[in-house]
């Protein structure tokens, strides 16, 4: 369960993501990025090369954006 956006707003956000929309990313990012990078960090066991690995899957998804038609599918790729 995601835990800032609302259940609610899920389908919103993710039509919003596929259209490329920037703020929709950006709520996405701010969503997610803090604990990706705890858990890389736990994996990798450095903080900056953590947030680094993050940031590229977040760039990477962003060129993809119109792949992922289920906000799961978007939660594994992360």
């Amino acid at each position: 369960n995601v835990t800032g956006v609302q259940t609610c707003a899920l389908p919103i956000l993710l039509e919003r993501l596929q259209r490329g929309d920037e703020q929709a990313f950006q709520v996405l990012f701010e969503e997610f990025y803090a604990s990706l990078c705890l858990f890389a960090t736990h994996y990798l066991g450095d903080r900056e090369e953590a947030a680094d690995v993050v940031q590229e899957a977040f760039l990477k998804y962003w060129y993809r954006h119109t792949d992922f038609d289920d906000f799961r599918r978007i939660k594994s790729f992360l």
